[in-house]
């Protein structure tokens, strides 16, 4: 599953034969949940087959409050790779002239203790 990124909402991949899941660019929608769920939604989905391996790269440039709270579930739905003896990991992106985005990602991975978060300075 792939979604274009526009001026409000983030390029999204799912790779199945990657095991790859990528968030990129700005999500600071107005109508969070219609793009959201059904993200929400293949990501269940894919979990269910038991992938060998995922990595989530997010690599955001803002998010808006809402956005994060779908940003966390879907983090809290890879959790359950973890409790199937899977390999996850999460790959945040930050940019060193933002703190924020550094910080949700070190707020991020405090949450989601379980979950291995590479937190990454963007070159």
């Amino acid at each position: 599953m792939q979604i274009t990124e526009t001026k409000d909402s983030p390029y999204f991949l799912l790779d199945r034969n990657l095991g790859l899941i990528m968030l990129k660019g700005r999500s600071s929608l107005l109508k969070t949940k219609e793009f959201y769920e059904p993200i929400i939604d293949i990501v269940k989905i894919y979990v269910d087959t038991n992938p060998g391996y995922t990595k989530m790269i997010v690599d955001l440039n803002t998010f808006n409050t809402s956005s994060s709270k779908y940003i966390l579930e879907i983090f809290n739905i890879l959790r359950k790779l973890i409790k199937s003896k899977l390999k996850v990991e999460v790959d945040w992106y930050y940019d060193d002239i933002d703190d924020s985005m550094n910080e949700a990602g070190n707020d991020y991975s405090e949450i989601v203790k379980d979950l291995p978060f590479n937190l990454i300075l963007k070159n």
